[in-house]
């Protein structure tokens, strides 16, 4: 059985390179890779950040817009979605179905005081 390479002291105190979010974007390989701070921003969030920003902007208040401001509203509806979602599937789960339908979210809405006013959301 071979012996396990030793790792020197200098070997041990290297630290990774990472790029940092300042303005720097990564190497492109003929592609049109997306900057560094998008592409943190993306592995931030689940929900289309330029998606949020859009909706925003069609409130006529709302004049000027940071990327902070942004992100904490996409995290805030990110955040949302799934307490609704772990919601809706408690009603699913105790009725001993595979599937969220309506009437589970309807069930969900009149259970939870924080959620009355989500009450005719869906109302056809």
């Amino acid at each position: 059985m071979p012996e396990p390479t030793k790792l020197s002291s200098e070997m041990m105190e290297e630290e990774p390179v990472s790029q940092e979010l300042d303005g720097m974007e990564p190497e492109k390989n003929g592609e049109d890779a997306p900057s560094a701070a998008e592409e943190k921003t993306e592995k931030l969030l689940q929900v289309p950040f330029a998606r949020v920003k859009h909706i925003m902007k069609m409130d006529p208040d709302l004049t000027v817009m940071k990327a902070d401001a942004v992100f904490a509203i996409s995290k805030a509806v990110e955040l949302f979605v799934e307490s609704l979602a772990v919601e809706c599937y408690s009603y699913t789960e105790r009725a001993g179905k595979k599937i969220v339908s309506k009437a589970d979210f309807d069930k969900a809405i009149a259970g939870a005081d924080c959620l009355a006013f989500l009450e005719g959301a869906l109302e056809d």
